[in-house]
């Protein structure tokens, strides 16, 4: 049989020794990449979930010792898994009624780990690092409670700065359960993410092209124009045209989140500019992770940063002396995640198409699958049937 290829897609990962872990996006799966060649690994996958179960974690893991944690999204237990022990590890979290957690941000501070789900009023948990128990916080509960549409943007040790929908930053300290400070924006600024750089706050808009730098000790603004507002072809509902910072040591890059492309903030002329052209073959998954950021998390290494596909078919490597970049793509083959077969079968019956490569050859390989997953009193489906409908899905994407 021959070799069917998936992408793999992640948000965020957590960087181990030479080694980055992260949850595949596109199906239950838990991954590697190694640093000194960036080939991809699989690990494990969720035993508690189906294996077609996408988008379990995306932007929240961390690691402890000789462990990696990731938090859940459409998924209600934490997942831990010993890299050296090669063992999972379930971690349920109690007093939680509903099947999809959506952890909004987490906190971790001495040996607990403060978490928030996207619906505060269902409650802050605190996972205990010691004994490896979650628990509902009471009084961070009740703190949280009395806020609605509440974004968590910035953690620094016991502090997390949060927005309520309006032009003010909260700063709740999270060991005594209190809010710690106010600070009042500019009205017309609305907050889609804020992010420090040592000294200032950045904060991106949620509609606004333009960001501002914020001196938060000094209640200083210096706003910062685009001259480039090129958006992708097709805008969303929730379309921000940013989603991250990264500041190198010469240049600050803005990472794109509904823009055309990635850009740069000249720091002189007080201006973002000077986009940067995506590899040749780069495409974006218009389908199931339409909206989602192009690009949002990285890694910065010795010579160049690594930009992780959350939506896009490659992994991005930005070149700091050359100030391009290239891409390398993303795939895995059933060779190594024994049932990739299964999830690329399950994804053409869901019209969600996250492979590309090798797949005519396969076809009458699809057609035995259906007719062995079929009861035995139904019709058999015929080759050609099953062509025709693969070959009418792909067309039309």
């Amino acid at each position: 049989m021959d070799n069917i290829i998936g992408y793999v897609k992640y948000f965020s990962a957590c960087k181990i020794s030479n080694r980055i872990y992260f949850f595949n996006m596109t199906f239950n799966g838990v991954f590697y990449m190694d640093l000194s060649d960036l080939s991809i690994h699989f690990v494990h996958r969720l035993s508690s979930e189906p294996i077609n179960r996408t988008i379990l974690s995306v932007a929240h893991c961390f690691a402890d010792k000789d462990a990696v944690y990731f938090l859940p999204h459409y998924t209600n237990v934490i997942m831990k898994y010993h890299f050296v022990k090669q063992k999972e590890q379930i971690i349920k979290i109690p007093d939680f009624d509903d099947k999809n957690f959506e952890t909004l941000g987490f906190v971790r501070y001495s040996d607990k780990v403060y978490i928030f789900p996207a619906e505060l009023d269902k409650g802050v948990y605190i996972f205990d690092m010691k004994i490896q128990k979650v628990d509902k916080d009471r009084k961070l509960s009740l703190l949280f409670s009395k806020f609605s549409n509440v974004d968590i943007f910035l953690v620094q040790e016991r502090y997390v700065l949060i927005n309520n929908g309006d032009n003010k930053i909260i700063e709740v300290d999270i060991e005594e359960g209190k809010i710690n400070r106010i600070d009042e924006l500019k009205k017309d600024i609305q907050i889609f993410d804020l992010i420090f750089d040592g000294e200032h706050y950045w904060i991106l808009q949620k509609k606004s092209t333009d960001i501002y730098e914020w001196d938060r000790e000094n209640g200083l603004f210096q706003k910062y124009t685009n001259e480039y507002a090129v958006w992708e072809t097709q805008k969303y509902e929730i379309s921000p045209p940013y989603s991250n910072l990264i500041f190198l040591e010469k240049e600050v890059l803005v990472l794109n989140h509904c823009m055309k492309n990635i850009l740069r903030i000249n720091r002189e002329k007080k201006v973002i500019e000077s986009p940067v052209p995506f590899p040749e073959n780069f495409q974006l998954d218009r389908q199931e992770f339409a909206g989602w950021p192009i690009c949002n998390s990285y890694l910065v290494l010795d010579d160049r940063v690594l930009l992780y596909p959350c939506r896009g078919n490659m992994l991005l490597i930005y070149n700091k002396a050359t100030k391009k970049l290239t891409g390398r793509e993303m795939t895995v083959s059933n060779q190594e995640v024994p049932y990739l077969f299964e999830i690329v079968f399950w994804g053409f019956l869901n019209d969600r198409i996250h492979y590309e490569k090798r797949i005519a050859k396969t076809l009458n390989r699809f057609v035995s699958y259906m007719n062995e997953s079929l009861p035995e009193k139904t019709k058999r489906i015929k080759e050609s049937t099953v062509g025709n409908q693969i070959y009418s899905m792909m067309k039309d994407t």
